[in-house]
């Protein structure tokens, strides 16, 4: 192939070819048009060196940033290539990096190898071994949108520290570890509507002090309270009740949760406890959130004003509505919800596999 049109060359796929060492590989010069690069299944990959000086070895200086046009970088499946030992100090531009199914076993090298990555919109860290989130590990990547760490062994997130920076994230996959909780609450206790007297419903929530969020100076930049996340998946993990994911409720943009095969999604009226505690959400599990459902649940409200003339201007918890006469969805819509909510667990297995 002649240079002329590797020069002009905007992908370059390497994947699964048993490369050993691209030390030697002048990918500046040979490429300086390019723009993506795959390297996936390289299994006995060693190091890749990206750093300003090895790029400019035998380089056309009349550029004044090597390989600056490159955006995205793919090593999934090089499991013997280290992070700690990938210097992109030569690819300041990057905005998407894939580091999936490598066995990495801690993120210790997030800082370090990441650190002038400031660009970097898409990371992908699923199907590797961490089982903790250091405080602050990403706090440098401040344009990160897209963090997938699913399929690993995470069994403890403080979300408010393990997060600490990403407050422009908009997607976070953490299916299918092994999280009790995340954002724990006890919120939930007095979480619910308040009904005026003139049938009017608002939103409502204290924490376990009786004081509401908003007005809690030492919430209210909080992680939850400051990124703008819309998609948050949950699925496939150990979370038993609604409040161990409490704090969602503070994710004001969050419009699509994934609690899908928890033992919480398991219980009778977990769609409900949702969408009563979340009131933007879209969707859950996949399956949209109905005008029926939400017309339900306000139903159950003013049922429960009707039959209570005197809780006016009190809190109502959908577990309270739920035991009244008449509560809950008919028994043909929860066995559709049921089914679809079952098909998408089907799907998300599939993918798996």
């Amino acid at each position: 192939m002649s240079s002329s049109v590797l020069s002009q060359m905007k992908v370059l796929d390497l994947s699964n070819q048993r490369l050993k060492d691209l030390a030697d590989v002048r990918f500046a010069t040979l490429f300086p048009h390019l723009r993506k690069l795959v390297l996936d299944g390289n299994s006995s990959l060693t190091e890749v060196n990206f750093s300003l000086e090895a790029l400019q070895r035998g380089f056309n200086l009349i550029y004044s940033a090597p390989l600056q046009k490159l955006v995205k970088l793919c090593l999934n499946g090089c499991a013997r290539l280290h992070p700690s030992r990938l210097d992109l100090g030569g690819v300041p531009g990057l905005e998407t990096l894939e580091l999936s199914n490598m066995g990495l076993t801690d993120l210790s090298f997030v800082p370090d190898s990441l650190g002038q990555q400031r660009n970097l919109k898409i990371l992908r860290l699923g199907k590797n071994e961490f089982q903790s989130i250091p405080d602050g590990c990403f706090a440098h990547l401040k344009a990160l949108q897209f963090l997938d760490m699913s399929q690993n062994k995470l069994r403890v997130i403080e979300p408010d520290k393990a997060f600490l920076g990403l407050t422009e994230l908009r997607e976070l996959h953490l299916e299918e570890n092994r999280l009790p909780a995340f954002g724990q609450s006890d919120a939930i206790q007095t979480q619910g509507y308040i009904v005026t007297k003139n049938g009017v419903i608002n939103y409502f929530a204290e924490d376990k002090h009786g004081v509401s969020p908003n007005g809690s100076p030492s919430r209210r930049h909080t992680w939850f309270r400051t990124v703008r996340l819309k998609v948050l998946n949950l699925a496939f993990n150990r979370i038993q009740e609604l409040r161990d994911v409490g704090r969602i409720s503070e994710l004001r943009g969050l419009h699509t949760v994934s609690l899908v095969n928890n033992p919480f999604s398991r219980k009778n009226w977990y769609r409900y406890q949702l969408i009563n505690h979340c009131p933007n959400l879209r969707a859950i599990d996949s399956v949209p959130i109905t005008q029926e459902e939400t017309e339900r649940v306000a139903a159950l409200v003013r049922q429960h004003l009707e039959n209570n003339p005197t809780a006016a201007m009190a809190v109502v918890t959908v577990d309270a509505l739920l035991e009244q006469p008449g509560g809950g969805l008919p028994q043909n819509r929860q066995q559709q919800l049921q089914q679809q909510i079952a098909e998408h667990a089907r799907q998300a297995a599939g993918k798996r596999r």
